[in-house]
């Protein structure tokens, strides 16, 4: 039941958060409820995508159970205002891969994808679903038990996805995305 980010915004606790910033890397560091948390993102030089990798290291005795939110807001062309109610997102379950892509947009056909090493539970392309009363710092998505899997069309669309992870006592686990 309890909520907090790995980076300072949106929902920050009180532990302290940090970042290193590296040649070509940025790794965001933080623990909580006995969770020490490490996410190093980069890009590769020869590849047109973003890495990110979740270390989780569980610090208690007990086993422990969390669900995990990635959400971004896709701006696939020209601007967030241009392309509002165009995006449609589709989760390929088979795949385990959420495809985003710019309806409105012929010249380009912007297409985005977001997966993980671990199985998507559910998404939602909906950003009024996800933010609802809440928004950005208190996200309604948060206190729902799955995402709706709404595909945004004609919504302002966002990126939501959902995974859930068990950690051992003592344990350590990596997440790529």
């Amino acid at each position: 039941g309890k909520t907090w980010s790995l980076g300072l915004n949106p929902m920050p606790d009180e532990n302290d958060y940090n970042v290193i910033y590296g040649f070509g890397y940025t790794k965001y560091i933080h623990e909580s409820s006995n969770i020490y948390q490490e996410l190093e993102v980069f890009v590769p030089r020869e590849d047109s995508v973003k890495i990110g990798i979740l270390k989780l290291n569980n610090k208690s005795m007990e086993r422990r159970k969390l669900r995990i939110v990635y959400y971004i807001k896709p701006v696939l062309g020209e601007d967030e205002i241009k392309s509002c109610g165009d995006i449609k997102v589709h989760f390929d379950i088979n795949a385990n891969i959420v495809e985003a892509q710019n309806l409105y947009e012929n010249e380009f056909k912007s297409i985005m994808y977001i997966s993980s090493s671990e199985k998507i539970k559910s998404y939602t392309g909906d950003k009024k679903f996800f933010l609802g009363e809440g928004g950005i710092s208190n996200p309604d998505g948060l206190k729902k038990y799955n995402l709706n899997n709404d595909n945004g069309i004609g919504k302002n669309a966002c990126i939501a996805m959902e995974i859930e992870v068990e950690l051992e006592s003592l344990s350590t686990k990596e997440i790529v995305l």
